[in-house]
């Protein structure tokens, strides 16, 4: 049987009432437990058009020819250099020439074996830079927003091939590739290696010459990206099998020198009788005369051979 309240509690609990103190806060029911999605944004208008661990392989390719470009310029430029790779984007190729200042150096490239042009774009202020420096310079000059002369482009045509032969001994990895320089360029809207609408990859570099900086941009259309990975599946695939290389190497193999041993045979023999053996003494071998004799190959044991002459040599004819 529950207690019955007071008069004083009765009042109390009233009063509590009004103000509110008496009020119970309702705990809420907690939310239902939803299954968490994550979201990320997809661009229709530039799909992904390589893996995931294939931009990885070409973020490190890309990340060494930066630093054996750097390298390069330090030993053919005797100055300070510096190359990073900053940004490796997809792009069309049109939105890659609206990004180009005007003047610039562009040059196409062509592949061999043919796969389609590329195109590399260096800031006028490095090029002027490394050309003041190769004609006697320091580097450290103001240069002018102005296209190049034709000895100005001569003389950076020999950095321009030193940047493809690392390009080509970065691609060496993957697959076998050449690049060469088809045409130069100052104006972006002149230098047509694909339409607008084609999807390309674009890999930035920041270079600093001395105290000069600019950007290095080389751009892929995606058929040559395509067909350079294609080349190299094809060829991890041989190498996984044994294919070409495998027979390249057994044809290697083919002229190694190799020497053949016949044992006439052995037997054992006393420190006292070595001493005292002189020409002509007779040895007993543990082998009858009419025994097949062992061919070897190094140590090991690979035919038998009957002894006979031929042509006034010592020979055996195989069993």
């Amino acid at each position: 049987m529950s207690e019955s309240l007071s008069q004083a509690e009765i009042d109390a609990l009233r009063a509590a009432v009004k103000s509110g103190a008496a009020i119970e806060e309702r705990e809420e029911p907690p939310p239902p437990q939803v299954e968490q999605v994550k979201v990320v944004a997809y661009d229709f208008r530039k799909p992904h058009l390589i893996a995931s661990d294939q931009h990885h392989a070409l973020q490190v390719l890309h990340e060494s020819l930066g630093k054996q470009f750097q390298a390069t310029l330090l030993s053919a430029v005797k100055a300070g250099a510096e190359v990073k790779l900053v940004a490796i984007d997809q792009i069309s190729y049109g939105e890659f020439i609206i990004s180009l200042a005007n003047p610039t150096y562009l040059a196409a490239l062509t592949t061999k074996p043919n796969i389609g042009q590329v195109a590399i774009q260096l800031d006028i202020p490095i090029v002027m830079a490394i050309g003041d420096i190769l004609l006697g310079g320091n580097g450290r000059i103001t240069p002018e927003a102005r296209e190049l002369t034709s000895l100005e482009s001569t003389i950076f045509s020999s950095i321009a091939g030193l940047l493809l032969k690392e390009l080509s001994a970065s691609w060496s990895t993957m697959t076998e590739v050449a690049f060469s320089i088809a045409t130069q360029e100052s104006n972006p809207q002149f230098l047509q290696i694909t339409t607008p609408e084609t999807a390309c990859l674009s890999m930035m570099y920041d270079i600093r010459i001395a105290e000069v900086t600019g950007v290095l941009n080389i751009c892929y259309p995606f058929e040559v990206i395509q067909a350079i990975l294609a080349a190299a599946e094809k060829r991890s695939g041989k190498r996984a099998t044994g294919g070409a290389d495998g027979d390249a190497m057994l044809r290697a193999l083919q002229e190694v020198p190799l020497v053949l041993r016949v044992v006439v045979g052995g037997g054992p023999v006393t420190a006292e009788d070595l001493a005292n053996l002189q020409p002509g003494d007779l040895l007993c071998l543990n082998r009858r005369i009419d025994a097949p004799l062992e061919v070897c190959l190094g140590d090991n044991p690979i035919f038998l051979a009957i002894p006979g002459r031929h042509k006034g040599k010592v020979a055996v004819v195989l069993k």
